[in-house]
């Protein structure tokens, strides 16, 4: 726990009243300070534990648990503070990324179906939820319509209407569809295939449309 004392003076002279400030982000008579909140942050966002077991595990921590309310504030003080590299991670994946990685999965908010969308390299991603997973979506995320560089992605139909990039599609998917075709409709060839599909990355083997 820290504690911040500003004194106020009266000048002698004039009687004007001096008040000392407090250090940025002080500004409530009792709070929780930002390594707190952003390990409420860490829990709630990053390792996906439901609000109430957050603030469970304050309580077991730290014999104070905190409210929800108070968690949701956090999360959203930080997604403030981080939109800036956001823009920045976007602006770099549209303009300067020989190869981005596109994808898409189904994310509930206040009970209903929306998408979360990603965009990424092996050293960035970005991420935008929209209540579209097509192409309404895509425009206004504003990636893959600028795009510089080449499109990966699994094949979903609304990739292929930017017909501004080169697409090439991703490998994964297409061991997840020989894996299905072996299981159940076995014929022998798709091993074959999937023996190639496994091989290590080369731009030869990347399947392209243009």
């Amino acid at each position: 726990m820290t504690q911040h004392c500003a004194e106020t003076k009266v000048c002698p002279v004039c009687g004007a009243e001096n008040k000392a400030t407090f250090p940025e982000g002080v500004d409530q008579p009792v709070q929780y300070g930002p390594e707190v909140k952003a390990q409420a942050v860490y829990l709630n966002q990053y390792q996906m534990i439901p609000l109430e077991r957050v603030s469970e595990l304050f309580s077991d921590w730290y014999g104070q648990p905190l409210a929800e309310g108070t968690i949701v504030s956090a999360g959203r003080e930080v997604a403030r503070r981080v939109q800036p590299v956001q823009s920045a991670i976007q602006t770099h994946l549209t303009e300067q990324e020989d190869v981005v990685h596109f994808d898409e999965t189904g994310l509930g908010i206040n009970g209903g179906l929306h998408w979360l969308h990603s965009a990424s390299t092996s050293l960035l991603t970005w991420y935008g939820v929209h209540a579209k997973r097509g192409q309404d979506a895509l425009d206004a995320l504003a990636i893959l319509p600028k795009l510089k560089g080449w499109a990966m992605h699994d094949g979903w139909p609304a990739y292929f209407r930017y017909d501004q990039v080169a697409h090439a599609l991703c490998n994964a998917h297409h061991l997840r569809e020989l894996e299905f075709l072996k299981e159940r409709y076995p014929q022998g060839w798709e091993t074959q295939m999937m023996a190639l599909a496994g091989q290590p990355f080369l731009p030869s083997f990347v399947s392209t449309i243009a």
